[in-house]
């Protein structure tokens, strides 16, 4: 049976009086008033937190002047705490360098999207920019048994391909390794050797192609309806295998390794229902410590018990209620199983998901009094290729058949007024906005457009 997710993100705003059982978590006083735009769009009080290599750093994502900028504690002088970049845009990720001596991050010039290279040296407390400023950086490698080394990619000789260069942290030196012309990505192995390369054929297929006595040699071929769920990440510390997200023969994405050398493929973990498209590994044995599964809410398969996760990064809205978000499973209209996450809020891509969780413009909403809704309809991620692939030819049909059958699942089931509907959502969201209200102008009162396609 085909499966499909509609989420349905129920959000509104309501009052809750604490049993006094549970004084202990909850004994404080919301304010009871309208959420600051400010607090709820804000940036995180702290995001990205992260541990230098040899453990003496504890660094992470903060405002300053009103921009996220990298701040690093030392963990010998916890009293310690500086910020050591200071960027005017903001600075949405950044990695260690291996050698512990360079935190290093990507950001384009207004909007640009032309990623350079920056790092800081803590020794030297000097910013520099590591890459051309006519080229897109993609980073391919890094590892601890060259922690002068990173592999790197540049496209400032074609824009269409990135050629293949190591960039050293000493001296800064770029080195051309492989000029490519031809492959869109590459997989390199724990000692930087570039060991399989990608690219995408006219059919819409992914061909890998390993790198062996400096020749290309074809390896395997992925169908195209095989090529969002079938993937190889990264290798073990033996070089000798390689994590692959496999859905081929499958429905759902599974998680295997590759033996190179015995040519098999061993199932580390795999769900009937979802996807698995997470999954996080030790940073220097390279084992699995634990996936993710997201079906109606993400559940963690721990491979690695002493691995926890710490969320709670927004204290200033604890003083704030938030709308509680229910998963419930609905049926369409050619009874398909829907698993969902009223205001219609319609998530873009289409080939993403609407997951449960915090969502900043759903508890905006809600904090003004209106219900809101999120659907998971056929061609989102996440459920299997059968799921995703019932998407296809199906804009404005099926697809949008399925956020109907939603409405009319909250409307008989009293959350929302009939006559208070409306429609809203970005890129392929708003799309299905402009497909409501042209051709469903009685079940939505209004819509809000947020940059979609509109002439196909």
């Amino acid at each position: 049976m085909l499966l499909k997710v509609i989420f349905i993100i129920i959000c509104w705003s309501v009052t809750l009086l604490a049993d006094s059982t549970f004084a202990v978590n909850i004994e404080r006083d919301y304010k009871e008033v309208l959420i600051p735009r400010q607090i709820l769009f804000g940036s995180l009080d702290k995001t990205d937190v992260s541990i230098s290599p040899n453990g003496q750093y504890i660094s992470y994502l903060a405002k300053k002047d009103r921009r996220q900028n990298v701040w690093i504690v030392d963990s010998n002088n916890i009293e310690n705490i500086k910020v050591v970049t200071n960027d005017p845009e903001g600075i949405t990720n950044y990695f260690w360098g291996y050698d512990n001596k360079h935190l290093l991050y990507q950001k384009d010039n207004n909007g640009d999207e032309n990623f350079r290279l920056y790092s800081y040296n803590l020794e030297t407390n000097i910013t520099k920019l590591l890459t051309p400023q006519n080229a897109k950086v993609k980073i391919y490698g890094r590892s601890a048994r060259k922690p002068n080394e990173i592999l790197i990619g540049l496209n400032n000789r074609d824009k269409r391909y990135h050629d293949v260069y190591k960039l050293n942290l000493v001296d800064y030196s770029i080195t051309l390794i492989i000029s490519n012309n031809t492959f869109s990505s590459f997989i390199v192995d724990r000692d930087l050797n570039i060991r399989f390369a990608t690219l995408i054929n006219n059919q819409g297929e992914h061909e890998y192609f390993q790198y062996k006595n400096k020749r290309w040699l074809f390896f395997m071929k992925v169908a195209s309806e095989d090529t969002l769920g079938t993937r190889m990440y990264r290798f073990d510390n033996t070089g000798s295998k390689v994590y692959l997200l496999d859905s081929r023969g499958l429905n759902t994405t599974a998680l295997k390794i590759l033996d190179l050398n015995k040519n098999t493929l061993t199932l580390i973990a795999e769900d009937p229902r979802a996807d698995i498209s997470i999954f996080t590994v030790h940073p220097t044995t390279m084992k699995v410590q634990a996936v993710a599964i997201n079906y109606d809410k993400a559940a963690y398969k721990i491979l690695d018990n002493a691995i926890k996760k710490d969320m709670d990064n927004k204290a200033a809205l604890e003083q704030y209620q938030l709308a509680p978000m229910t998963p419930v499973v609905i049926k369409s209209r050619d009874n398909l199983d829907l698993p969902v996450p009223l205001v219609l809020f319609v998530h873009g891509g289409p080939h993403v998901r609407e997951v449960w969780g915090m969502h900043w413009v759903h508890q905006w909403l809600a904090d003004r009094g209106y219900a809101v809704l999120s659907v998971n309809f056929r061609g989102s991620t996440g459920f299997g290729k059968q799921f995703f692939n019932a998407g296809n030819r199906q804009w404005g049909l099926k697809m949008q058949d399925d956020l109907i059958d939603a409405v009319n699942w909250a409307i008989t089931n009293k959350i929302a007024d009939p006559k208070k509907i409306a429609i809203m959502g970005g890129s392929y969201g708003g799309y299905a906005t402009l497909v409501g209200l042209s051709f469903t102008p009685k079940v939505f009162a209004c819509g809000i457009d947020i940059a979609g396609p509109s002439n196909l």
